[in-house]
C-alpha cells in the first residue's frame, strides 16, 4: 500500500495565530496515527523557527522564490520538491498558493482546502468556483461558510463541501474566579488590523473604560497595522498601568493571559469561527464580542454564554463590561456558562474527525500518484486566472480566459 503522506502548504509559519496552532496540532497528532506529514512554507521571507515549531522542524521546509529566479524556475523547483516527498494528499488553508501549487502537480493528486474566514465580499467564494473541480473537499469552519459555499457552487459540487469545526486545548481543571483583587480583567487577543478586526475600536473602548472610573486591566495581545495608532492614542492609560500592549506572543505565553481574566473583547467586522473565541470560552472568560453573522452568532447567545454588541459600537461594548463589573453574580453565571460552552470545542474531537476524513480520502485514493506523463504547463502568464487556466478542464479553462 502506498504510504499515507500528507503535504500541508503554508504561508509564514512564523506568524502566530489560531490556525497555526491547529496546524502544529496536526503535525504532532497525525504521525501518531500512521501518517507521514510535511509542511512547505511558501512565504516570501525566510522561515522563522521558534520554541513551538522547533520540535517539528524536521517536517518543515522553506520553499520561496529567491531573488533573480523567474516564476518558471520556481515552478520547476516547487514541482520537484513535491514529487520528491511524493504526497498522497495536498492540504491548503484559505486558498493560499493553491493555484500555483496545483499547476505544479499531476491532476490525479488529491487536494483539500480549509475555508476559515467568511469575508463579506466574494473573494474566497470566487476561488472556490475556480478550484472546486480540482479539489476533493472544501472544509468550512462554520455553518455560514458551508452555506455560502453551497450558494456559490453549482449543485453538482455540493458533495465536495464539508465541515470541520476546529477546536482548541481545553484545560482539564478550571476554578471559577471573579474579579481578582476587585478589578475586572479584560483581554483582547487577535491581529491588530483595521480592515477585518476593527482593532482601532480598542481606542474608544479603553477611553470609555477610563471615563467610567472602575478598576480595570486591559491586556492587548497581537500586532498589526493599527498597533501604532493604538499605542499613541492610549498613552495615558498605558502609563497608568491600566492598558498593556503585549504584542505578538507565542501560543503558551498568550494563553496565560486568559487565566484569571474575566472578559474577552473582539470588535471584528467579519469572522469565520475565531479560534481565540474558543480559547476564551475554555478558560471561562466571558466573550463580549461584535455580533457578526456566522461563527460568532453560532456559538454565542447573548446573556447566556457571552454578550453581543453591534459592529462598530465600542461604547456599547464598554457599557456591557461596566454592567458586568456592577453585577458580580451575573458575571459569575456567564463565566460558568462560557466554560461549559468551551468544553464542547476540544481539539481532540477536531483531530479525530479530521483523521476520519483523511482515512476516507486515502481509501478513495490509495495512490500512488502517476507523475510519469506530467509536464509543467506552458507560459503560465501573469495573473492567477491565466496561470490556473493552463491546468483546468477545457470548459472551465475557456470560461476563465474569457472572464
Amino acid at each position: 500500500m502506498h504510504p499515507r503522506r500528507i503535504l500541508f502548504i503554508w504561508d509564514d509559519i512564523g506568524q502566530y495565530g489560531g490556525v497555526r496552532t491547529f496546524l502544529l496540532n496536526c503535525l504532532n497528532y497525525l504521525p501518531q496515527e500512521g501518517y507521514e506529514v510535511a509542511l512547505f512554507d511558501l512565504a516570501d521571507t525566510e522561515m522563522e523557527i521558534d520554541d513551538e515549531t522547533r520540535p517539528l522542524v524536521s517536517m518543515m521546509h522553506a520553499l520561496h522564490r529567491k531573488r533573480g529566479h523567474s516564476e518558471r524556475s520556481f515552478q520547476r523547483h516547487l514541482s520537484r520538491a513535491i514529487r520528491a516527498f511524493d504526497p498522497g494528499l495536498l492540504v491548503f488553508v484559505e486558498w493560499r498558493h493553491a493555484e500555483d501549487v496545483l499547476a505544479c502537480v499531476p491532476g490525479g493528486l488529491p487536494a483539500i482546502n480549509f475555508c476559515l474566514v467568511d469575508r463579506p465580499d466574494q473573494t474566497y467564494y470566487d476561488y472556490a468556483k475556480v478550484l472546486v473541480s480540482r479539489l476533493e473537499l472544501i472544509l468550512g469552519n462554520s455553518c455560514r461558510i458551508t452555506q455560502r459555499l453551497r450558494e456559490n457552487l453549482d449543485e453538482k459540487w455540493h458533495t465536495r463541501i464539508g465541515e470541520l469545526f476546529i477546536g482548541v486545548q481545553v484545560p482539564e481543571s478550571w476554578q471559577l474566579e471573579v474579579m481578582r483583587e476587585g478589578r475586572i480583567r479584560i483581554v483582547y487577543m487577535s491581529r491588530l488590523n483595521r480592515e477585518q478586526k476593527n482593532a482601532q475600536d480598542l481606542i474608544p473602548f479603553a477611553r470609555a473604560m477610563e471615563k467610567s472610573g472602575i478598576p480595570y486591566d486591559l491586556v492587548i495581545v497581537g500586532h498589526g497595522d493599527a498597533y501604532d495608532e493604538i499605542a499613541s492614542s492610549l498613552v495615558d492609560p498605558i502609563e497608568a498601568g491600566h492598558v498593556t500592549l503585549a504584542g505578538s506572543l507565542p501560543y503558551a505565553e498568550a494563553m496565560q493571559h486568559f487565566v484569571g481574566s474575566d472578559v474577552f473583547v473582539l470588535f471584528s467586522a467579519y469572522e469565520g469561527m475565531p479560534l481565540v473565541l474558543f480559547h476564551a470560552l475554555a478558560e471561562g472568560v466571558v466573550p463580549v464580542v461584535a455580533s457578526v453573522p456566522g461563527g460568532v452568532e453560532e456559538v454565542i447567545s447573548h446573556d447566556e454564554n457571552g454578550l453581543l454588541f453591534p459592529v462598530g459600537d465600542a461604547a456599547r461594548a464598554a457599557a456591557e463590561v461596566l454592567e458586568l463589573y456592577r453585577d458580580p453574580e451575573r458575571l459569575s453565571r456567564l463565566k460558568t456558562a462560557a466554560r461549559r460552552q468551551g468544553e464542547q470545542h476540544s481539539i481532540q474531537v477536531t483531530l479525530a474527525e479530521f483523521r476520519r476524513i483523511l482515512d476516507g480520502l486515502f481509501t478513495q485514493f490509495p495512490g500512488p500518484v502517476d507523475w510519469s506523463c506530467f509536464k509543467l504547463p506552458g507560459n503560465p502568464g501573469k495573473t492567477w486566472k491565466s496561470r490556473l487556466a493552463w491546468h483546468l478542464p477545457g470548459n472551465l479553462c475557456n470560461r476563465l480566459r474569457s472572464s
